[in-house]
């Protein structure tokens, strides 16, 4: 399938999915990227194929269940990076309301189930030191995930008259190397 790509041979670590799971829904570092080279499709075709792997007779289940819901929050998240901005430029209230009522919603849920999955398979496997990193980097995307949806909503009600994260012109983010570090996904600030 990559060969179908101008640039293939940096497309794994240019778009891998660590990105767009951690990435913020309003700073926009990968916006750009992301309209230059949509993952939407992408994620949704490789979910549909990974759903023949799901078996309750396979002893490796779990860990399909798991990979399962990252392709799927990565298909989701990917659909709202690519369409938030545009929908916020052109005053595509509809899209926005999706956004508070439906595909931001689903998204903590599914980062809850998710954290669920993971911690089980994580106790089962290891010892628990470690898994600290994990609950902060889930709840801080949950948590971010909640703002976004309070700022949108905010936004739609009237009680701002501007989103300030969206209303930034969005960069190519050139630098995919530094994006394999949680801290330079999530920010671009370095304060973390």
């Amino acid at each position: 399938d990559f060969d179908k790509f101008d640039d293939y041979k940096f497309y794994g670590s240019r778009f891998f999915g660590k990105r767009f799971v951690f990435a913020d829904l309003l700073i926009g570092l990968l916006d750009e990227d992301l309209r230059t080279k949509p993952m939407y499709e992408h994620y949704k075709n490789l979910e549909n194929k990974f759903k023949t792997y799901i078996d309750t007779n396979n002893p490796w289940n779990e860990m399909y269940v798991y990979i399962l819901k990252l392709i799927e929050i990565a298909r989701k998240k990917c659909f709202v990076l690519e369409n938030l901005k545009i929908a916020y430029d052109n005053k595509n209230n509809g899209f926005l309301k999706d956004c508070v009522f439906k595909y931001i919603p689903e998204l903590i849920s599914d980062f809850e189930s998710l954290e669920a999955i993971h911690k089980k398979q994580w106790m089962a496997t290891y010892k628990p030191f470690g898994f600290e990193v994990l609950d902060i980097r889930y709840g801080g995307v949950i948590q971010r995930l909640k703002s976004s949806l309070e700022r949108i909503k905010a936004y739609i009600d009237g009680d701002i008259e501007i989103i300030e994260e969206l209303s930034e012109t969005r960069l190519l983010h050139r630098c995919e190397w530094t994006q394999r570090d949680f801290h330079a996904i999530v920010t671009a600030c370095n304060g973390i």
